[in-house]
């Protein structure tokens, strides 16, 4: 619901595309009813500028299936080979946060084609993906072989400002100094219709070093040497570095209902090392990369099992949800899950977002019961102005407790009111204007 000129409104938006022979038009069209006489709001058709607005973006052909593709503006759920590092990306998490960029895959003969991604034409140099492929085995008529793909990827984003939650641009205070990744992989299409694709796979990703995340992090492990309280994770006690993974897998997407809901399966078979995180570049990656990055930071490794399902709905949902499951799991080999909510533009002026993480899993029966193994956050909140937000936070953490005499840490949840500012402030001799959030797992 929302307010335009003193007269409420309730309504939606529908992403279709309009398609001609290989061209397409991607749009994004509010349909808005008065609540008080039902009458539909017409205005947003009647000004040129208007219209123009509702379009995402313009393609031509369909990737892997056509020699020439390339789509420019809005670029919702693009992915680089098999999605070891990118996948399931967009450039505009949000309809005000709307950045033009292109993403291409050109095949001008059948055994070699290139593939890539360049998020922003504004603010500088922004994410770059691209990554080479051969398919030696084209022209043989073995079913499924003949499909086979050999590829290279290189990812690196050096990129200065971002749109922060108050729609103003904001410094950046890791990425700026570049996060560079690289990888290899290798892969079959096993089902290739309009509406689903079938992948088998395998891939070799590689993170770069960081300096100022570094740098960030070893000043972290002093703070925390000194204050025993400062909680820190094995990753991030180890110290931050780069790092690589390696896995083989099956893919499924799904793409339904004209653009308003699509869908990932993923089931691989892994192995991570530590301060590496797989399809790092995906469908929140924009919203705040600095902070996705101070994850990264605190990435455990593993291996065993990984399953995980992606759906992005209307394009202002995106829940992302997995579940890792190492060999021989035990109280020293526990699995882990998690479900990440991201849906800030669900309802105009409304922030809400939310996380569930459990480790330490010797069985997977209790894997969503609130425990002291257990994270979880939700954040509802309303812009008030650019600058302030109010509204209410629930959390189940820990806290410092005094029993017996002796001081220990227990599970306790809360609910409590939210007050945020995002101001310009100087932090560690920086001009910032971001917050950046350790998350502990």
């Amino acid at each position: 619901m929302t307010v335009i000129g003193n007269q409420p409104y309730i309504g939606f938006r529908i992403q279709p595309e309009i398609a001609f022979k290989k061209f397409g038009v991607g749009l994004d069209i509010p349909l808005m009813f008065s609540v008080q006489d039902g009458s539909f709001r017409s205005q947003e058709f009647e000004d040129g500028a208007g219209v123009l607005r509702m379009i995402r973006y313009f393609r031509y052909g369909v990737k892997k299936r056509d020699k020439y593709y390339v789509r420019v503006g809005d670029l919702t759920g693009s992915y680089l080979g098999y999605g070891g590092l990118m996948n399931n990306y967009t450039n505009s998490p949000s309809f005000e946060r709307r950045q033009v960029g292109v993403t291409f895959d050109v095949n001008p003969i059948p055994e070699f084609g290139i593939e890539g991604t360049y998020s922003s034409f504004n603010n500088g140099f922004n994410l770059l993906a691209l990554r080479p492929y051969t398919r030696p085995l084209i022209k043989t008529d073995i079913p499924v072989i003949k499909t086979l793909e050999i590829g290279a990827s290189v990812v690196t984003d050096y990129t200065r400002q971002q749109i922060g939650q108050n729609g103003q641009l904001q410094d950046t205070r890791f990425v700026k100094d570049g996060m560079n990744s690289l990888g290899a992989d290798m892969g079959v299409v096993v089902i290739d219709k309009p509406a689903i694709r079938i992948n088998a796979f395998a891939q070799f990703s590689h993170m770069l070093r960081n300096r100022s995340l570094a740098d960030s992090v070893d000043r972290y492990r002093a703070a925390a040497a000194l204050d025993p309280t400062l909680p820190i994770t094995n990753a991030l006690a180890n110290g931050y570095k780069a790092a690589s993974g390696f896995s083989v897998g099956t893919q499924l997407r799904v793409n339904v209902l004209a653009n308003v809901l699509s869908l990932e399966v993923r089931l691989e078979r892994l192995w991570y090392q530590e301060h590496f995180l797989p399809q790092f570049y995906d469908a929140v990656y924009e919203i705040n990369k600095d902070a996705k990055m101070w994850v990264l930071a605190n990435a455990a490794g593993t291996a065993g099992t990984y399953g995980a399902l992606q759906a992005n709905i209307i394009n202002k949902i995106f829940l992302i949800g997995g579940l890792q499951v190492p060999d021989n799991i035990s109280i020293q080999t526990p699995a882990f899950v998690f479900v990440n909510l991201v849906a800030n533009d669900l309802l105009p002026g409304f922030i809400i977002n939310g996380s569930y993480v459990k480790g330490r899993l010797s069985t997977l029966g209790d894997a969503f019961t609130f425990d002291e193994r257990s994270l979880a956050n939700l954040r509802i909140a309303y812009k008030i102005t650019k600058f302030l937000m109010a509204g209410v936070d629930y959390r189940w953490t820990f806290a410092q407790v005094e029993e017996n005499g002796a001081q220990r840490f227990k599970p306790v949840s809360f609910v409590m009111p939210y007050v945020g500012l995002n101001l310009p402030l100087n932090f560690m001799n920086r001009n910032q204007n971001i917050e950046v959030n350790p998350k502990q797992k």
